[in-house]
């Protein structure tokens, strides 16, 4: 039986510690280890460093399947009604249009790989996040500055094909 090929064919990539290309997104460090042009569009693999306390809102992927492996710290996984908190070594895999969030403990910080199977992640990343090459969280927004703008950030997500769902996960 022939190989079927999804995508284009790529190299491989040797990515060294430090890495890949590096945002900052809504507080969290994403470090994309291998993106849509690396993988043929198949995927996006990254690295997330996320600050105590750190959470989503509820919301699902329409096209793309996620996993979680956590590296350091404890994180909370939601999904479809379960939830597990989970520290290093545990994994969550979260299909396609299965409501999910995550939050990291108040005592973090959590490090986290993540993977997508497909290129929507990486460009919703790039709208929305700001490139960087500090491998750090960044500063904590300013006290009197305006909360973030939710409706804004779920019309950024739905073009990216990430749905907010309205009902909080139970806690």
């Amino acid at each position: 039986m022939a190989d079927v090929l999804i995508g284009p064919t790529t190299t491989p990539q040797l990515v060294e510690p430090g890495g890949g290309t590096h945002w900052w997104l809504l507080g969290a460090l994403a470090s994309i280890k291998a993106g849509r042009n690396d993988t043929g569009g198949r995927m996006t693999i990254a690295e997330l460093e996320l600050p105590p306390g750190f959470s989503l809102p509820p919301h699902s992927h329409r096209n793309e399947d996620e996993l979680f492996y956590v590296l350091d710290g404890e994180v909370t996984f939601w999904c479809d009604g379960s939830e597990r908190a989970f520290t290093r070594g545990g994994t969550a895999w979260l299909p396609r249009r299965m409501p999910h969030t995550f939050s990291v403990s108040p005592d973090g910080p959590a490090r986290m790989f993540n993977t997508h199977t497909g290129p929507q992640f990486e460009a919703m990343v790039e709208e929305l996040g700001e490139p960087t090459q500090q491998l750090r969280l960044p500063d904590p927004p300013d006290p009197s500055d305006d909360p973030p703008d939710v409706d804004a950030l779920a019309q950024v997500f739905a073009r990216h094909g990430i749905d907010l769902i309205p009902a909080a996960p139970p806690h």
